[in-house]
């Protein structure tokens, strides 16, 4: 039936998904159009979502080794070296920050970068503009390779035991609300700010220095009526609650 989704497998470009099962959605990939699950690659939590009238309904999905860093990202990657400065780097080093892994978006929130765009600036993204950037795969790569290939192994078991017993085994993984951008505007400056000139002629700023942005950020977070913190005196101690 039109709209409906298979409990056979994953049906391609579903354009009315609602993110519940998620473990049966099948999308193209942005870059290569090949058939992209859970288990070979990453796909937006708002995949099919349209959040509003004026925005781009999202197709965010890719191949793991689609999912590549954008030639707009000019950020260097740092490798292990050992105590005389000689390049210590394991197979997982050299692909750190370079491409998503199968199962990534299971293990993080993940939104594209065109819904961050809608969350954070208002607007979509140019429609040329079909990236997964760099910035937005840094979340993936704070769990090791082998840590997100147990977690994609065990849902495959967690979504077989519900198939055979008739129950939904798995939370959905979005939509996001429009504007959930989940700290991703912090680390969108984050990263500017350690691109800028360092004190030493050809450096830049060092991530001690520019990490002052994510704590600037609770501080200005703290003193907003947004951040509704109630004065609590206690032991003396003047404390935000």
């Amino acid at each position: 039936m039109a709209g409906s989704v298979s409990e056979r497998g994953p049906e391609l470009g579903y354009s009315g998904w609602k993110g519940t099962k998620w473990w049966l959605l099948g999308a193209p990939c942005l870059k290569c159009q090949k058939r992209v699950t859970y288990e070979s690659g990453i796909i937006c939590a708002n995949y099919g979502q349209t959040r509003r009238l004026s925005f781009r309904q999202c197709n965010g999905a890719w191949c793991a080794e689609c999912s590549t860093p954008s030639y707009l990202d000019p950020c260097d990657i740092a490798l292990p070296e050992d105590f005389v400065g000689a390049t210590i780097e394991e197979l997982e080093d050299q692909e750190r920050f370079m491409r998503a892994r199968p199962g990534d978006h299971i293990c993080t929130s993940f939104q594209c970068p065109n819904c961050q765009s809608q969350n954070i600036r208002g607007v979509d993204l140019e429609p040329t503009v079909n990236i997964a950037d760099a910035c937005f795969e840094s979340p993936f790569w704070a769990r090791s390779k082998n840590t997100v290939k147990g977690h994609l192994s065990e849902a495959r078991f967690i979504a077989r035991y519900g198939k055979a017993l008739g129950f939904t085994p798995m939370p959905p993984l979005g939509p996001f609300r429009l504007g959930t951008h989940n700290g991703m505007m912090q680390a969108i400056m984050l990263e500017m700010r350690a691109m800028e000139e360092g004190r030493a002629l050809g450096s830049r700023v060092k991530f001690g220095t520019a990490r002052g942005i994510r704590s600037t950020t609770s501080v200005l977070w703290d003193a907003s009526p947004a951040g509704g913190g109630d004065i609590v005196l206690s032991s003396g101690t003047l404390c935000l609650t």
